[in-house]
């Protein structure tokens, strides 16, 4: 086989490898780190809360070690939004996957950034995700 033939798939299976367990992690830290890149992340709780109320953000990302009181306003309107909250790490290990210091909250305004992020996180906190309103945007419902 050449070069030129390996390259092509048509026609053949293509075998994914077994995924590890700290795998997904970090597929989610290279994404992320492309949000970062692009500008399109929003820092913090007050930046989060405000894009969820406005619709610009479409996956949460929280530290562990955030107050009780702050995950449980994001999670209600998280959930009125329909956008999926994933409760993962620290504010020390977030803020530093985006250059900064201790950042308990991270919200992804790219679409598909965080549709692969909810993909690749385990169990959501909030009960509706990325595609069901994606859903409802193709129907022509606001």
């Amino acid at each position: 086989m050449t070069r030129r033939e390996a390259g092509r798939t048509k026609g053949r299976r293509i075998r994914s490898r077994p995924v590890s367990a700290g795998e997904p992690r970090r597929r989610v830290q290279s994404l992320l780190g492309f949000a970062v890149k692009s500008g399109r992340v929003t820092p913090g709780y007050e930046l989060t809360r405000q894009g969820l109320e406005r619709g610009k953000v479409h996956f949460v990302l929280a530290a562990a070690d955030l107050s009780p009181r702050r995950l449980q306003a994001l999670t209600r309107v998280a959930g009125e939004r329909h956008v999926p909250l994933v409760v993962e790490g620290t504010s020390r290990e977030l803020g530093a996957l985006l250059d900064r210091g201790a950042t308990g909250v991270v919200g992804i305004t790219h679409r598909s950034l965080a549709r692969g992020m909810a993909a690749e996180l385990p169990s959501p906190r909030s009960e509706a995700g990325v595609e069901k309103k994606e859903e409802g945007v193709r129907r022509g419902a606001r």
